[in-house]
């Protein structure tokens, strides 16, 4: 079930937002943000199986090819897919800023949220000028499909 690690309690059996909620919000406390450490290592998952595709495409002949081919694409897209979840994991670092961001407590677990925030989730102010939080997502983001072309080439 339910087992405690550096990045809060973490229920690695559900994809339940409400619980598992290291890629959201900061949940560690020694200056450290989960969220970080968190899209590292998806980062890192990404590069792994990104490399083992690139030498498994192509290898091969006949059958072989084929069969090692469709190894190569499917290992891309479990690349692709962990890429996904580092990246959302950096946004939110953005999203969910400790100024738009509160406890709510439940017995035996912290549950965080931000729903209290409405602003929060405006994309624009009301000058109509981009938000600046969206604007260093998109910059965290870019630095981070860097780092991931850096390691596949």
């Amino acid at each position: 079930m339910a087992s405690a690690n550096h990045y809060g309690t973490d229920f690695s059996l559900t994809k339940n937002p409400i619980v598992n909620q290291k890629y959201h919000f900061n949940t560690l406390t020694d200056g450290r943000d989960c969220r970080t450490e968190v899209a590292e290592a998806h980062r890192q998952k990404a590069i792994s199986y990104w490399n083992k595709a690139d030498s498994t495409k192509g290898k091969g002949r006949g059958l072989m090819r084929i069969i090692n081919n469709i190894i190569a694409d499917f290992l891309y897209s479990v690349a692709l897919k962990e890429l996904g979840h580092g990246l959302h994991a950096i946004q939110d670092i953005e999203a969910h800023t400790p100024d738009y961001t509160q406890k709510f407590p439940i017995p035996g677990i912290e549950i965080y949220h931000h729903f209290d925030f409405p602003e929060a989730d405006v994309a624009f102010t009301h000058k109509g000028e981009p938000d600046p939080r969206m604007l260093e997502a998109g910059v965290q983001s870019i630095n981070y499909l860097g780092g991931f072309w850096e390691g596949v080439n």
